[in-house]
C-alpha cells in the first residue's frame, strides 16, 4: 500500500516532505502545511504517525549543537505537565474518526495562528527593552495551565505558539531558546511516538515506509531553509508563514463540509 502511495502521490509526497525540512531547517511552523499535505493522501492518524518518528529524529541533530545552551530547569519544570497532557489527548482521540479529528486539528491550528498573530502585532509596537523587561518567568499556575494545554494541543503538532512564547519569557539568549526548546520537543515527541504507536496502534510498517521516503524531500527543504534564513527579511518569513497557517486551518474545516 505504501508504495502504491508514493508512486500515485509522489509530488504530493515530495512538496511535504520538502515543508518538513523547511521547518526542521528554521522555518518554523511550515510543518502545518506539510501536514496539510500529506492529509491529502492519507487519513489524518496516519499523517500524524508518519511524522512522529521524523521528527523524534530529527530532534537530536539541534540539541546535539546546542547542548550547552539548553535552561535544564525551563524545560524539566514544564515537561511534567504538558506529559498529562499528551497522555490526556491521546486517550479522548483515540476513538474519534477521522472527520471528527481532522475538525479537532484544524481548530487547533487556527487557534494557533490566531495566537501568533496576536503576539506579533503587539510584538511589533515594543523596543528591544520593553521586550526584555516582559521576558520574566511564568508563575506556578499559569505554566501548568500553559503545559497542560500544550500537552493537549502537541499531539497534533500545533502547539508552537505556546511553547515559542514560554521559551521566549524563560530563556535568555537565542542559543539556550533553540537548544532549550529542542530538548523539550526531543522529550515531547519521544512519547507522542509511544502514544501513537501503542495506543492508536498506527505506527506500522507502512508508515515506516512512508516516513522513509521523505527523507530526500526533507534534506532538500533544510539545505534551501539555510539559504533563504541568510538572504529574506525576518518579517517576511513572518507574513508568509502566517498566510499558510491560517489557509491549512481554514482548507482542513472546509475539507469536512465540502
Amino acid at each position: 500500500m505504501a508504495l502504491e502511495i508514493i508512486k500515485q502521490n509522489f509530488i504530493i509526497l515530495f512538496i511535504a516532505s520538502f515543508c518538513l525540512g523547511l521547518d526542521k531547517g528554521g522555518l518554523k511552523l511550515l510543518l502545518i502545511v506539510c501536514m496539510y499535505f500529506l492529509t491529502k493522501i492519507v487519513p489524518s492518524k496516519d499523517m500524524l504517525s508518519i511524522l512522529a518518528p521524523i521528527m523524534f529524529i530529527g530532534d537530536i541533530i539541534p540539541i546535539y549543537i546546542y547542548r550547552k545552551d539548553v535552561n535544564k530547569k525551563a524545560v524539566f519544570s514544564f515537561l511534567p505537565y504538558v506529559i498529562i497532557g499528551i497522555i490526556l489527548a491521546g486517550f479522548l482521540s483515540k476513538n474519534l474518526d477521522d472527520s471528527n479529528f481532522t475538525a479537532i486539528l484544524a481548530l487547533f491550528i487556527l487557534m494557533m495562528a490566531i495566537m501568533m498573530s496576536v503576539s506579533q502585532y503587539k510584538n511589533s509596537k515594543k523596543t528591544v527593552e520593553q521586550l526584555n523587561e516582559i521576558k520574566k518567568p511564568l508563575s506556578p499556575p499559569v505554566k501548568t495551565v500553559l503545559g497542560f494545554i500544550t500537552g493537549i494541543s502537541s499531539i497534533s503538532n500545533s502547539a508552537a505558539a505556546i511553547t515559542n512564547m514560554y521559551f521566549f519569557r524563560e530563556t535568555k539568549t537565542r542559543q539556550e531558546f533553540i537548544g532549550s526548546s529542542s530538548a523539550f520537543f526531543f522529550f515531547v515527541n519521544a512519547l507522542k511516538l509511544i502514544v501513537i504507536a501503542f495506543l492508536w496502534k498506527t505506527v506500522n510498517a507502512q508508515t515506516l515506509l512512508l516516513a522513509a521516503a521523505m527523507i530526500p524531500g526533507a534534506l532538500v527543504g533544510i539545505f534551501v531553509a539555510t539559504k533563504l534564513i541568510k538572504i529574506m527579511p525576518e518579517i517576511v518569513f513572518k507574513i508568509i508563514i502566517l498566510i499558510s497557517v491560517y489557509y491549512v486551518a481554514i482548507m482542513l474545516l472546509l475539507k469536512n463540509f465540502l
